[in-house]
């Protein structure tokens, strides 16, 4: 009874870590150069480090995601329609928690969506959870100043 109940559950877990530990959407298919989005998809720590290093004077939203995780699934099209609106002011980025682990890690990204506001390399502000457009528009305004 126990061996089938520990065989069970192992396979429950292994199914789950499959499917979400996948690059690719629920179509299979992956947009590895972000083609027609704003919102730039982090791929490697090196990439991160890169960005964060090259940001003297600039603005950096960074949106700390996973894909199976609903609100954040609802904030992507929120935040590529703020980044729009904000083009040529402040840059835009994700970061999945599951695939750079060391980088969520670092920022101690506990609850998710976490969206992560840099100016001049370093933390500005962050927000934790789905929030209204105008709670990202505020803090974007507040650090164009």
């Amino acid at each position: 009874m126990l061996n089938k109940r520990y065989i069970t559950i192992t396979l429950v877990l292994m199914l789950l870590l499959i499917s979400c530990g996948s690059k690719s959407d629920r179509t299979g298919q992956r947009d590895p150069d972000n083609k027609g989005k704003i919102v730039h998809e982090i791929e490697t720590v090196k990439e991160f480090n890169d960005l964060i290093d090259n940001s003297a004077g600039k603005i950096l939203i960074v949106d700390f995601h996973a894909n199976w995780c609903a609100p954040c699934k609802t904030l992507s099209p929120l935040l590529e329609k703020i980044a729009k609106e904000y083009t040529g002011k402040a840059s835009f980025y994700k970061v999945n928690v599951d695939e750079l682990r060391v980088i969520a890690s670092r920022y101690q990204v506990t609850g998710i969506p976490y969206v992560v506001f840099f100016k001049d390399k370093k933390i500005a502000y962050s927000l934790v959870g789905l929030r209204s457009e105008q709670d990202y528009n505020k803090v974007i305004d507040a650090l164009i100043q």
